[in-house]
């Protein structure tokens, strides 16, 4: 295919309204992805210090 062939080539585009909705959907799925995502680094950080804490004694784990 030639480049001025390229420009004879139809491209069928949703209304602005119905563009306007998928990327409201698609950011509002981004966001909640963002916000999950926070979500795991904090619970990660806090396994950290958790076991941080474990393996240096300052919590200790009571065994019946």
């Amino acid at each position: 295919m030639r480049v001025p062939d390229c420009g004879e080539i139809l491209i069928k585009v949703p209304p602005i309204a119905e563009q306007k909705l998928i990327s409201d959907v698609l950011t509002g799925i981004e966001q909640s992805i963002e916000t999950k995502e926070l979500k795991e680094a904090k619970l990660i950080a806090k396994k950290k210090a958790l076991m941080q804490d474990l393996l240096t004694g300052k919590v200790r784990v009571k065994v019946n």
